[in-house]
């Protein structure tokens, strides 16, 4: 038990005061000395100075990340609120759009949203299969195009060709 003591969670050794004498026997070549400076550090336990508490360590330090598992201290993890979760920083994202934290798996970094504000906020272009922001007015006929195809759609139709998809921009027809 009283190995882990001298050790972090990265695997570096804590020397106490000993750093200097490592060094030394190491650029020496002594290595009989340098085994026997670590077998003594592993082998004691300082209750005032340990990297973890015999008591944490038996215990479990910090929370457990959901997703991934890692233990963290409390103010590494952030709550989930529609599922109730502890994440930590790798394993979540903040979506400005909406102020809340999500999954990472529910989060988009190209367009920075969760999943559910992306649905609101974008679409897919029927034409291009590309995603695009949702304009706040769009007419009933231009809707679920991108401005690209839109415009692409509307140019071919200004040079006469009228084979445009789901009758989009179809010539105005005389009413009598």
């Amino acid at each position: 038990m009283s190995l882990i003591t001298h050790v972090n969670s990265s695997g570096e050794i804590c020397w106490n005061d000993a750093d200097e004498d490592a060094c030394a026997y190491h650029s020496s070549g002594d290595f009989l000395a340098l085994k026997d400076l670590i077998d003594n550090l592993l082998g004691t336990y300082n209750p005032a100075s340990p990297y973890i508490t015999l008591e944490d360590w038996e215990n479990g330090l910090g929370e457990c990340c959901a997703d991934c598992g890692e233990r963290y201290s409390e103010d590494d993890l952030t709550y989930i609120e529609g599922s109730g979760e502890l994440l930590c920083y790798d394993c979540s994202r903040y979506c400005e759009h909406c102020a809340s934290s999500v999954p990472y798996a529910d989060y988009d970094p190209e367009w920075r949203q969760c999943k559910w504000c992306l649905q609101e906020t974008t679409c897919i272009c029927e034409h291009c299969k590309e995603r695009f922001a949702v304009e706040d007015e769009v007419s009933e006929e231009d809707e679920g195009y991108c401005p690209r195809c839109l415009e692409e759609i509307r140019k071919e139709f200004e040079d006469g060709d009228q084979d445009h998809p789901g009758g989009l921009l179809a010539p105005a027809m005389a009413v009598s």
